[in-house]
């Protein structure tokens, strides 16, 4: 045990309800994201891993928004954006961030059914293609996977399409609970709670759009130890 950072201790804010937990990329800082509509921003120490408490930034405050009932956080693999997926508000906020201080400022935010954007609706989780160039949501209320494309200068997100369950031969999504990307950029992973199930996707590498391939289903055709999963993850060498 090394330390611990507690809500309302020592100027800590922003992780009442904390439910996601993400590293930058160099390693120097770490994001927590709450449902009580707020990221939490933390120095790390490279040596011993301890936290310094930075900022919190809260939905509806000081023209921050999309971040209502925060379930999920990420940061852009080239480390200069951070994106919130608010639950509440069926929203991505983007924040552009300080690779010294780690510190975020708010950019903007995509909304479900605003500008064609769709599957957004009761966004849960959030995954990045390695290449920093396609992030994908995961929409529980939608049943839906949406895709974006990835402006690497300015955060922005532009929306592609999204993979709603029962269309196009698509399954599994029903109570879809985290999604992830191979490491190779090939395949796009969906795990859903509700139906027990863990679909794949084909990925194409260039629109980011991807394509129903298969299910495997708790208690089918061998498959068992999937019952009720809510995370996935791919093994960092894709084996």
């Amino acid at each position: 045990f090394v330390e611990q950072q507690v809500d309302g201790a020592g100027g800590v804010t922003g992780l009442n309800n904390v439910v996601a937990v993400t590293v930058s990329p160099d390693g120097s800082h770490v994001y927590a994201a709450s449902l009580v509509g707020a990221v939490a921003v933390f120095a790390r120490n490279g040596t011993t891993g301890a936290l310094t408490f930075v900022e919190a930034h809260f939905d509806g405050v000081s023209g921050v928004d999309g971040l209502a009932v925060a379930r999920d956080v990420v940061v852009a693999p080239n480390g200069s954006h951070v994106y919130v997926a608010g639950l509440g508000d069926d929203a991505i906020a983007i924040f552009s961030r300080n690779d010294e201080t780690g510190a975020l400022t708010f950019v903007d935010t995509v909304n479900d059914g605003v500008s064609g954007v769709h599957g957004l609706d009761g966004v849960i989780a959030l995954a990045f293609s390695a290449d920093g160039k396609h992030m994908y949501a995961a929409g529980n209320a939608a049943r839906a996977i949406a895709v974006f494309a990835a402006d690497a200068t300015t955060g922005l997100l532009t929306f592609v399409e999204a993979e709603t369950e029962g269309t196009n031969g698509v399954q599994g999504l029903f109570g879809i609970a985290d999604l992830e990307v191979a490491p190779d950029g090939g395949h796009l992973y969906a795990v859903a709670t509700t139906v027990s199930a863990l679909s794949t996707f084909g990925r194409d590498p260039v629109t980011g759009a991807l394509t129903f391939q298969s299910i495997a289903t708790d208690g089918q055709n061998g498959v068992d130890g999937i019952g009720g999963a809510i995370g996935v993850a791919v093994r960092p060498n894709g084996g």
